[in-house]
């Protein structure tokens, strides 16, 4: 999942107040809510096989938990991460699904290629967008950082026209988006710009999971260049994801347009994500 990667946990480490520490052979991060009201935990990253370590590390976290008058909260897991707390605390944990934060998994080759009558429309916008010509796609690097700036606060004042109050998470995301693009290289990013007519219209950011996965972290277009977001979804997929199998598109955040946007490309999984709360 998304959340196993240093970059998600670092962009957006000021929204979810995240601390981590070392015990034994697992990783451990703690998110605070902003006024520190909740306290929740990530599954701890470590050993998967020494359940007897985990269920010590778990008992320390339920103690940390009772002592600040919290429930002991631990998410978002996968469903391996369930079985496995379910196998060492039989009945203890009640758990809830958390469709907003499910990841979108998409072959590499099918974002790349977009084959198949199902994906025509999306072909065709592209066709439009490059039928000129006049237009490249290149690596995101210091001399071309501020044109993604540009691209995320046009982007904002878009959000912004229809006169309507812009959502907490539109805000929180731009923190996210102005760390990654001041960080790349201390993070080990990777990004890709696209221009029409010389212009900056999108860009994208993201890293390796695993050998085989690539996560992308930010994808931005201009609202009002028609198909800049098809064709750096496939430009990215193309250069920067090169050599993976599987590209990780992460969540929708239960954003209804942005879901309808991932679902139309057709992911080859929808990664179901689970809370876990302790029972009284």
């Amino acid at each position: 999942m998304c959340e196993s990667s240093f970059g998600v946990i670092y962009l957006w480490k000021d929204v979810y107040g995240t601390e981590f520490t070392r015990s034994g052979n697992f990783l451990v991060l703690r998110y605070k809510s902003p006024d520190n009201d909740f306290t929740s935990y990530a599954f701890p990253f470590g050993d998967p096989d020494d359940d007897a370590a985990l269920k010590a590390l778990l008992l320390e976290l339920k103690n940390e938990a009772d002592a600040s008058c919290f429930p002991l909260c631990i998410g978002p897991m996968v469903k391996e991460d369930m079985e496995r707390l379910e196998r060492i605390f039989p009945g203890k944990f009640e758990f809830t699904p958390f469709r907003d934060q499910a990841d979108y998994i998409y072959s590499r080759d099918k974002l790349a290629d977009l084959p198949g009558r199902k994906l025509h429309g999306k072909r065709n916008h592209i066709s439009n967008f490059k039928k000129d010509g006049d237009w490249s796609y290149e690596a995101v690097t210091d001399e071309n950082i501020g044109e993604c700036l540009e691209i995320d606060r046009s982007w904002l004042e878009a959000k912004n026209s229809n006169g309507s109050a812009v959502n907490e998470a539109v805000i929180e995301e731009q923190s996210a988006v102005h760390y990654a693009l001041k960080n790349m290289k201390e993070l080990g990013l990777t990004g890709g710009l696209l221009r029409k007519s010389g212009r900056a219209v999108a860009f994208a950011i993201g890293e390796p999971l695993t050998d085989e996965v690539y996560c992308v972290h930010i994808e931005k277009a201009l609202s009002s260049v028609d198909g800049a977001y098809p064709v750096i979804n496939q430009e990215f997929a193309r250069n920067a994801c090169a050599g993976y199998k599987y590209i990780n598109r992460e969540d929708d955040n239960g954003d209804e347009g942005l879901r309808r946007a991932k679902l139309s490309y057709y992911p080859e999984i929808i990664l179901d994500k689970y809370y876990a709360v302790l029972k009284n």
